[in-house]
Parts: structure tokens; sequence; C-alpha cells
């Protein structure tokens, strides 16, 4: 059920294990909505050895990694309280939101079952010499669609895109 509030440090930057994806050469232009694709995408393509998950837990910030590790926590968190994002049918990025901390862009996704979702992916930028200077989720709010039927059509202006 999507109703719960949850929210969720993904953790990053530990090596990925074998097998998972390097990551992309131009990641000094990357965007924060890059980001939160690119997490998204890997948890769609999730396997049995949890390759998305690494991938995702790659791009997140060091604070969330020190508050919330380590990895093998972070591979039961998403199965137990985000599983909805492992081999999603889609999903949407809203316009980002920005703000002294950082960037919040929500998103709707389709569940693999058809429901619909929302979350508010948050986002700050680390600064050079810190890590790499790239865009790092710090946590991730499940948000209450209300009654929003599976596959919604987004609405025409200003919202989910």
């Amino acid at each position: 059920m999507c109703t719960k509030a949850l929210l969720l440090a993904l953790l990053a930057a530990l090596p990925l294990r074998a097998g998972a994806a390097e990551l992309p050469r131009d990641r000094d232009n990357m965007l924060p909505s890059d980001v939160v694709r690119l997490q998204l995408e890997a948890l769609q393509a999730n396997d049995d050895e949890d390759t998305g998950i690494a991938r995702v837990w790659e791009y997140t910030s060091p604070r969330n990694r020190a508050a919330n590790g380590p990895y093998a926590r972070f591979v039961q968190m998403i199965h137990a309280g985000f599983g909805d994002m492992l081999q999603s049918r889609d999903f949407r990025l809203g316009e980002g939101q920005s703000d002294a901390e950082g960037v919040q862009i929500p998103v709707r996704l389709t569940c693999a079952w058809g429901n619909a979702h929302g979350y508010i992916f948050l986002l700050s930028r680390e600064h050079p010499g810190d890590v790499d200077g790239l865009w790092r989720t710090e946590g991730v709010i499940e948000i209450d669609l209300g009654d929003t039927p599976p596959d919604p059509t987004p609405p025409a202006e200003g919202g989910w895109i």
C-alpha cells in the first residue's frame, strides 16, 4: 500500500560490486533530474544480484551513507520499504524546486502491478573536494497521491513530465 509516508535516505558511493554498470563518463554535467532518472532506471532493471540497487547506492550522498549504512542494510530497506520501485512499469519526473538546501524533484511511478506511487527525491550538490562536486540523493519521501488510478494521464500543463 502506498499511503505510508517514508523517508528513505538513499546511501551512496561505495564502489559498485562486480558486474554493476560503470558511472556515466559525463558525470560533471549531470543535472539533478539526470541523477533521479538514472537511479529509477537502475531500479527498473534490478536483478537477483541487486545490481540496480548498487547503482542507486553510488549516487547517494555521503551524509546518508554515514547515517544509514552499511550497504546490506540499504538493500534491505529498498526491498522492504520501496519494493514498488523495483521493476516499475514507468515513471515521470515533475519540475524540480530549488532552495538553499538543494533540489526537490517529484516523481510519479507506476509499479509493476499497475499502482501509482508518488515520491519526492531530495538532492544536494557535493562541494568539490568533499567528494566530486556531483548531484547526489539525500533522501526520498513517499507522498500520498490520494485515490489516483493506475497509469493516470499527466496534466497538460505544469504537472508531471
